[in-house]
């Protein structure tokens, strides 16, 4: 989807670096939206449907617990 995209491309600029679920709201959709953090937490499952040869144990779209997500390639 097009929001997968704009995650992926986010994640893939701030590669390495831990994204809390509040940052990737405000850069990926910005201040207009009000969402759920939960909602990050779908689309970041969706993703990693697509881009994960096991998506139950990933190895590019890390979870930091508490905190966020991480990128790895």
């Amino acid at each position: 989807t097009k929001v997968e995209s704009q995650l992926l491309r986010y994640f893939i600029h701030n590669e390495g670096k831990i994204l809390s679920r509040e940052s990737i709201m405000e850069d990926v959709w910005g201040h207009d939206y009000l969402l759920s953090t939960r909602t990050i937490d779908t689309h970041v499952t969706h993703l990693r449907k697509k881009i994960e040869a096991h998506p139950s144990e990933p190895k590019h779209i890390v979870t930091v617990h508490r905190v966020g997500y991480k990128f790895l390639r």
